[in-house]
């Protein structure tokens, strides 16, 4: 069994553009991240920060 699902998200341009410039520091940075790792990565720290005011 699976521990994850697939999910389809909208971002608006702004937040797309700074996800891309982010993964381009990383890969400058010999950080080969891919694209739905680092939007998985905003999403789990985002989470947590929510969870934690509730």
């Amino acid at each position: 069994m699976r521990d994850w699902i697939r999910v389809t998200i909208s971002m608006d341009v702004k937040i797309n553009k700074q996800l891309k410039e982010k993964q381009h520091q990383l890969m400058l940075n010999n950080d080969n991240v891919s694209f739905s790792r680092l939007v998985n990565l905003v999403l789990e720290r985002g989470l947590r920060s929510d969870v934690a005011d509730i």
